[in-house]
């Protein structure tokens, strides 16, 4: 019991620390957007543009603003331009104490993330090393710069890192032991990384091709793309529809190789949320014109 005593104590003083930040760190950029994506999502009308990041990172914590009655976006100067910059800024950039609280609340969920990073480290490190070093790795884990600064935002920066290092440890079982259950393990950890953020979008091929070299090969050839597109469906409500010509015709202006361009069309003929394939269009175009933004 010692052990668990100690891997808790360690995430405790993590919480604590992120709760503290979480309460005096004041509003910064990208979480004016995040906000305002979020709490659309939860009020049905995901329709901000650009689409810069995935479901996912909006279903998290949107649902708080409709829990405290919070201002709607619809209602802002910022509305009609559809700018959720100018429409997070307006509600939540106040002096007064309920854009603070409204602030706080909304930040919570994304406090889970650094908190299962720091888990996910001792527990992996136990598998690999053994309980005395699982145990430093995990200390550095709560003291690493970026998990204490971003982890109490409103961002999918923290989630992303999550994902990623969630995808790595269920490949790696995978990998050891190829059965249905930690396929299934890989498949889940694979869809959660894509739906927060859009530059993780390649380990669905590594799954993919990890799941088709390892086997069960027939049950991989059919689950894992079903479930990953249904992941996206579901985490996107299942607002979807045949991705429309014009959409399609920014696929080679996005990076799309142009052998690649026939099977991407033929997937569009599937029914897909629009807002997931703008946010795809609008991150492929950043990352081929080595825009900064391109992290999304």
């Amino acid at each position: 019991m010692r052990k668990f005593a100690a891997i808790a104590m360690l995430m405790a003083v993590c919480a604590v620390a992120l709760l503290y930040q979480s309460r005096r760190l004041g509003l910064t950029v990208d979480e004016t957007s995040h906000y305002t994506a979020a709490h659309m999502y939860w009020l049905g009308e995901d329709v901000l543009l650009p689409s810069d990041a995935p479901p996912l990172t909006r279903a998290i914590c949107g649902w708080i603003p409709r829990l405290l009655n919070a201002p709607d976006p619809r209602g802002t100067a910022g509305w009609k331009d559809r700018d959720a910059y100018m429409i997070g800024a307006e509600i939540l950039d106040r002096s007064n104490i309920r854009a603070r609280r409204l602030l706080f609340y909304t930040r919570l969920p994304f406090l889970i993330f650094p908190l299962l990073i720091v888990f996910l480290l001792w527990h992996w490190g136990r598998q690999l090393f053994g309980d005395p070093i699982a145990l430093r790795v995990a200390a550095f884990g709560v003291l690493e710069p970026t998990i204490l600064g971003h982890g109490a935002l409103i961002n999918s920066d923290v989630p992303a890192a999550f994902g990623a290092l969630w995808f790595a440890y269920a490949a790696w079982t995978y990998w050891r032991t190829p059965d249905s259950r930690r396929l299934f393990l890989m498949v889940i950890a694979t869809a959660i990384a894509i739906l927060i953020k859009f530059t993780l979008l390649p380990l669905a091929f590594a799954c993919f091709g990890l799941a088709l070299w390892k086997g069960p090969r027939l049950l991989a050839a059919i689950a894992v793309p079903a479930a990953l597109y249904l992941s996206i469906l579901a985490a996107s409500q299942f607002h979807a529809e045949p991705v429309p010509a014009r959409e399609i015709a920014q696929f080679s202006g996005a990076g799309v190789p142009s052998v690649a361009l026939g099977p991407v069309e033929l997937l569009a003929r599937l029914p897909w949320p629009l807002q997931f394939v703008r946010g795809l269009i609008c991150w492929d175009r950043r990352s081929t014109a080595g825009s900064r933004s391109t992290f999304r």
